[in-house]
């Protein structure tokens, strides 16, 4: 079983969001995160910058022109 670590890019550095997501949705609203005994979580305004398949990490940053 294979869950990704989830850190947002921001202007500070990466912050961690996640240890161990389990699934990720994508909307118009933002990011959804899924993980085990934890209710899903929304992301507002984030965007997928990268995934390191090898790391088990997910980069999100925040969608152009939010003001974060």
């Amino acid at each position: 079983m294979c869950q990704m670590r989830v850190v947002m890019d921001n202007e500070a550095g990466r912050e961690n969001i996640l240890d161990a997501a389990t699934k990720l949705e994508v909307s118009a609203a933002g990011i959804t995160l899924h993980a085990f005994f934890d209710p899903p979580r929304l992301i507002a305004g984030a965007t997928i910058r990268e995934i390191d398949f090898l790391e088990g990490l997910t980069v999100l940053a925040p969608q152009a022109g939010d003001g974060r």
